[in-house]
This record gives C-alpha cells, sequence and structure tokens, in this order.
C-alpha cells in the first residue's frame, strides 16, 4: 500500500499541476478585464460579453475597462490608483509563475510528449480568449501589416495617419510613428495578414 501511493501520486500529478494552470489562467482572464488595470480591450467583446464571464462571475461589482471603439489618438491614462487590483494581478502572475517552475522540476520525469504538445494548445487557447491585451501595440503590429498587404505602403516609412480610412486605425495609440520593428518582423506580420485575408472577406 505504501508504494502504490507514490505511483498513484506520480500519475495524478500531471493532471494536478494541468488543473491549476487552467484555473491560474482563468483568474488572470478575470482580473485583466478589472478597469483600475488600464489595459486594452481586444474586440473580442463584438462576438458578445461571454469573454467577460469570468470578470462578471467574480467581481460582478467591479467596474471593467470600457469596450472599444476609443477615441482616436487617446489621452494617456493617469496611474493606476486601484491597489487592490493591482495586487490580485500581481498575486495570479507570481501563482503562475510559481506553478509553472513546479512543474519544471516535478513534471519532466512523468509526462509524455504528448502532454507537453496538448496542454501548451489547451493553454494557448485560453490566452487567446482573454478578452483584453497588456500593450495597444497589438492594433499598431496589425496596421503595419495592412498598410503592406492591402494598402501596398512601406510600414517602415509610412504613418499610420495615411491611411486614417482604415477599419483598424480608431484603435491605435501610436498614431504619428511609422513601424520601428525592421524587415523581418515586417515581413512576418504582412505574411500573416495576406494568410487572413481569405477569412476576412470583402470586410478585409
Amino acid at each position: 500500500m505504501q508504494q502504490e501511493m507514490p505511483h498513484r501520486r506520480r500519475r495524478l500529478l500531471p493532471f494536478a499541476v494541468f488543473g491549476g494552470m487552467i484555473l491560474g489562467i482563468v483568474l488572470l482572464d478575470a482580473v485583466l478585464p478589472l478597469s483600475g488595470l488600464w489595459f486594452s480591450d481586444v474586440l473580442l467583446s463584438r462576438a458578445g460579453t461571454w469573454p467577460l464571464l469570468p470578470t462578471q462571475a467574480l467581481f460582478p461589482t467591479w467596474s471593467i475597462i470600457p469596450l472599444q471603439p476609443v477615441p482616436t489618438n487617446p489621452t494617456i491614462p493617469p496611474a493606476p490608483l486601484a491597489w487592490l487590483e493591482i495586487v490580485l494581478f500581481l498575486a495570479v502572475l507570481t501563482t503562475l509563475f510559481l506553478l509553472y517552475l513546479y512543474a519544471l522540476v516535478t513534471l519532466p520525469a512523468v509526462i509524455s510528449r504528448r502532454y507537453v504538445i496538448l496542454s501548451t494548445a489547451a493553454f494557448g487557447l485560453l490566452y487567446a480568449l482573454i478578452p483584453v491585451v497588456t500593450s495597444p501595440d497589438l492594433f499598431s503590429y496589425l496596421i503595419y501589416a495592412r498598410m503592406g498587404v492591402i494598402y501596398h505602403l512601406n510600414p517602415l516609412t509610412t504613418l499610420p495617419t495615411q491611411i486614417h480610412y482604415d477599419a483598424a486605425y480608431p484603435y491605435l495609440y501610436w498614431i504619428d510613428q511609422p513601424s520601428a520593428y525592421g524587415p523581418t518582423w515586417a515581413a512576418i506580420t504582412c505574411f500573416l495578414q495576406w494568410l487572413a485575408l481569405p477569412l476576412a472577406g470583402s470586410n478585409n
């Protein structure tokens, strides 16, 4: 009996770590939209309010971020004053980091490559469903790619203001700066935009 317990724990450990990571990601999903953190809506709200369900379930009376679209060239937000929200955010990040370290130490001897692939895919999907981004720069990457693919402009020398009529333009923060990431990054993002064109149909 004493020999069976360690074996049982070894079998259950990967599932326990996986469940802990899932719980941590859901908690992160719930905390990130809180308005005191001043993060940006990533437009999932256009598909409905379901991306905000974790926040609404755990923090039903708390204020959440304003949903897009935001005014073009918005003012810089003030320093966050909602210390409780900051503490929650740091606590969730710390928990995820500690779980990751624990997994690095304990799991290599008891998991397969299949576990690594499937768990990575599951975590990636959950992260992709988080309704906010921690930086509005995401929309800059998008607009630079659209410059190259849709408008045939050089994103390294063209200002976003030259395509102010584009559907992505209202969500930009940096409207008077060309891409600062170099030709390799421009080529990668333009290629991804080119791949995405058939999915967008007439709306690009």
